[in-house]
């Protein structure tokens, strides 16, 4: 993940079941090399997660816009997913 800001920068381990998502910092898993940077399936800005998530826009669609770079072939489309949802998502957080 880069993020400007750096509030969420590096690289994180999403996974999805039952419904339930977890996020973890890779690296922090047991048996996981500490220090070593992990084998990712996906580089991507936090703007594009955040539209994948947000904006209406699927995650293989800002992947063939060049936005996300699949490392892992089939990563885009399993990130759009887990991030299907069955009505549109809604932010009650004014900008």
């Amino acid at each position: 993940m880069h993020d400007r800001l750096g509030h969420t920068a590096g690289d994180w381990r999403l996974s999805v079941a039952g419904g339930e998502a977890d996020v973890v910092p890779m690296g922090a898993q047991p048996g996981e090399p500490a220090g070593e940077r992990p084998v990712t399936d996906l580089e991507l800005e936090v703007a594009d997660l955040s539209a994948a998530y947000l904006g209406g826009v699927s995650a293989e669609v800002l992947r063939q816009a060049g936005r996300i770079t699949e490392h892992r072939r089939g990563a885009a489309a399993a990130l759009t997913g887990m991030l299907a949802q069955g009505r549109p998502v809604h932010c009650m957080t004014g900008f």
